[in-house]
């Protein structure tokens, strides 16, 4: 659910039936083509972004609800200057690093911004990425991203990636990603059809966010 200053521009997912082929050295947990698709349709709003000349772009799932109204240009500013990517929404996983877990520990707390590291407490529900951010994972990933019309990409090429292939992943790693501290977002409740494992993960996000969310 989106405010109504917000008018998004909705992509069109990928799908099994229209994923690009891929050239990759891993398996990608069992050649799961859903977990695919949801990644390759990341980079798909991304490559959007990039040729529409945007200096950045929130890139959201469909499921995501903005519970506050923020300046999102003054946000960024903000952040350290080498910010390519800022992550709007974790999963309080209680596995990640015990510094961090969860995050939104911080939220009243004078650290708006905690540097990233691989793998740690992601989410890809809502995130902004900047033009930097767009060329370096584009350039990763798609050997013809100039080509505007995405309809021309064919290959999609994931051969120098050696860990998961979920959307954090390959969209979150080797950036400079920095996780806002800040409760600015929550998802929906619908359980994840991708990971339906990971429920109890998400239960602990959603509480959390529902006991915090007004300060």
């Amino acid at each position: 659910r989106l405010p109504q200053y917000i008018n998004p521009i909705r992509i069109t997912a990928v799908n099994p039936q229209t994923l690009p082929l891929l050239k990759s050295k891993f398996s990608c947990i069992f050649n799961n083509k859903k977990i695919l698709s949801c990644s390759i349709s990341h980079l798909k709003a991304i490559h959007k972004a990039f040729h529409d000349n945007n200096i950045l772009a929130m890139i959201a799932e469909d499921d995501m609800i903005i519970l506050k109204n923020i300046n999102w240009y003054y946000l960024c500013s903000l952040a350290p200057n080498d910010w390519e990517i800022i992550q709007l929404h974790t999963c309080c996983l209680p596995t990640a690093t015990k510094n961090y877990n969860p995050i939104y520990n911080y939220n009243n707390s004078n650290t708006l911004f905690i540097k990233a590291t691989h793998r740690m407490i992601a989410s890809a529900a809502c995130y902004i990425i900047n033009k930097r951010g767009m060329i370096k994972l584009l350039t990763r990933h798609i050997p013809n991203y100039l080509d505007s019309n995405w309809d021309n990409i064919k290959v999609i090429n994931f051969s120098n990636y050696k860990f998961a292939c979920e959307a954090d992943h390959i969209i979150f790693y080797n950036t400079n990603r920095y996780i806002c501290t800040k409760i600015l977002i929550d998802v929906d409740g619908f359980d994840s059809t991708l990971h339906p494992s990971h429920l109890k993960f998400h239960n602990i996000t959603k509480k959390f966010i529902k006991n915090n969310s007004n300060t």
